[in-house]
């Protein structure tokens, strides 16, 4: 990178001007003369200002990469979010859409960062990859923000509040149990994931935004400058062409470091050390359109939750598996020298408790134990697994599964009973209001007072008595107020039916059931 600048070239050709000067115009006892001790007070000023610049263009760029990674990670998180929660088939649209706008969102940051401004071209890459539409653009370019990035997240969040309140979130199962997800914590992830995302996108522009002064870029220069030409000189000095070679690698040095500084400054370029973030966007819309796009079917979810049926639990041939000792250790020579540095063994140790243990032993027994006050049963006493077979679940299954529609039949013939009695007693309300008012006004209705009776007592608030307290309060459909003066008026009873419920039995006749009464009456 050096080399191919005129600069380190100029620097050269001066060291050989000066040296065929001093060969044939400097005489010899002039240079014995020279005090080689002032010419390394400079060099200690220029290695402190090349060496400070340094550690502080390096410490921007490991603020700079956490905060890339962080901001195309986080549209990963956002659509394995998008496809634990809005997994439905009727948001499949909904999960396309807000994926399209956050892979948008990182292709038109990574742009504004490269290049300054969104060109023409890059407008056009976003609607051939299908991240935006024509008239989408159209709508963005006419925007006066000049940075679309926070208008593309609000686009994200109204389509995330538009699922959450579409019927499929919120639903009740055969049972009519609710199961619908809690919408508002979904929404909250979502909101931060957002957030997150934003935070690093601001993150990395201020700190692009806020370089290095460039006052103290243009000081390191000049002392890097002054050093160099005293090296030229100072190598001139000793009248060989050979010095020249030691000056090279001086001052392929120290261009060198003031080279790597200015690019780890700024790591969105086409430097060696800058970052790769054609890859950077592509691996981001390869892993984002491959979570969109594996999970997109049921099928795929359901065949993890039928695996869990089928999950074995660890046994002796899963605890007492080896890893390789030449992973940890050198396993060559007479001694066993482990691996890294001794604060790994202080946390990490080399024996291991299933593998070290004597072959004797049972593990499993051992484990579920170990906690256990009494400690482990005899062995003649046998445990039960935690896990059943998968016959024995099976068989459970199938059991639970008759136990539930044997209540649920249960339930219903019992609410089918409890409507026919219902709608008997409503009938049989209808037809002693109609055929027997007068009972009405016997203890169980409620009688205005007359005018006389307001005038003696001075209230005209209504009596009810206590009986007919309950009564109305047992049955309000079968209580009236009615007036002492007036008729009663005819009334036609009406049969009422619960919907999805079994229609009562027919009537019995007016006849039968006037005699019926007459006789109790009586």
């Amino acid at each position: 990178m050096v080399l191919k600048t005129r600069e380190f070239w100029v620097y050269i050709w001066w060291n050989l001007a000066l040296t065929s000067a001093c060969i044939f115009a400097v005489p010899d006892d002039k240079v014995d003369e020279f005090n080689w001790d002032a010419a390394s007070i400079m060099q200690y000023v220029m290695t402190f200002f090349v060496t400070f610049y340094n550690d502080m263009c390096f410490e921007r760029y490991e603020k700079l990469y956490p905060q890339v990674v962080a901001f195309s990670d986080g549209v990963i998180d956002m659509v394995q979010e998008l496809t634990l929660n809005l997994h439905w088939p009727d948001l499949t649209a909904h999960r396309i859409a807000c994926t399209k706008y956050l892979l948008a969102i990182v292709y038109e940051h990574f742009f504004m960062i490269c290049g300054g401004t969104l060109r023409k071209e890059q407008w056009e890459l976003l609607v051939k990859k299908g991240l935006l539409t024509e008239q989408e653009t159209e709508l963005l370019l006419e925007y006066p923000g000049g940075k679309m990035s926070h208008v593309l997240s609000c686009w994200v969040m109204f389509i995330v509040r538009d699922a959450l309140v579409q019927d499929c979130m919120w639903r009740k199962n055969e049972g009519m149990m609710d199961v619908s997800q809690q919408t508002v914590h979904i929404y909250n992830r979502f909101v931060k994931h957002v957030i997150n995302m934003m935070k690093a996108c601001n993150q990395i522009g201020y700190t692009l935004a806020n370089p290095i002064p460039f006052a103290y870029y243009h000081l390191m220069n000049f002392i890097l400058l002054f050093n160099i030409m005293l090296l030229a000189t100072f190598s001139a000095l000793f009248k060989s062409y050979a010095s020249v070679f030691p000056f090279g690698v001086a001052l392929l040095v120290y261009m060198g470091l003031r080279e790597v500084s200015t690019a780890l400054a700024d790591p969105f370029g086409q430097d060696a050390v800058d970052f790769d973030v054609p890859d950077m966007l592509r691996n981001c819309f390869d892993r984002t359109c491959c979570m969109l796009m594996a999970f997109q079917r049921q099928d795929s979810r359901d065949w993890v939750l039928n695996q869990v049926a089928n999950v074995e639990e660890f046994d002796e041939r899963h605890l007492r598996r080896p890893c390789k000792p030449a992973v940890f250790a050198d396993p060559t020579g007479p001694n066993v020298v482990e691996r890294g540095p001794n604060a790994a063994h202080t946390k990490w140790t080399s024996e291991s408790l299933f593998e070290d243990s004597p072959p004797g032993t049972d593990l499993k027994r051992k484990l579920k134990f170990s906690l256990n006050p009494q400690g482990p049963p005899p062995e003649a006493v046998l445990v039960a697994d935690d896990l059943d077979d998968e016959a024995e679940r099976h068989k459970k299954a199938i059991a639970a599964a008759e136990a539930e529609e044997e209540r649920g039949r249960l339930l219903m013939l019992e609410r089918d009973d409890l409507e026919h009695d219902y709608s008997r007693l409503e009938i049989l309300l209808q037809e002693l209001e109609f055929k027997f008012p007068e009972l009405l006004g016997y203890k169980f209705g409620l009688t205005k007072p007359s005018a006389e009776d307001d005038e003696k007592s001075g209230s005209s608030a209504t009596k009810l008595s206590e009986d007919g307290a309950i009564f109305a309060h047992l049955h309000p459909d079968a209580v009236s107020v009615k007036s002492a003066s007036t008729p009663t008026p005819s009334f036609v009873p009406v049969v009422r039916h619960h919907r999805g419920g079994p229609k009562p039995p027919p009537r019995e006749s007016t006849q039968t059931t006037t005699s019926t009464l007459n006789t109790k009456k009586s």
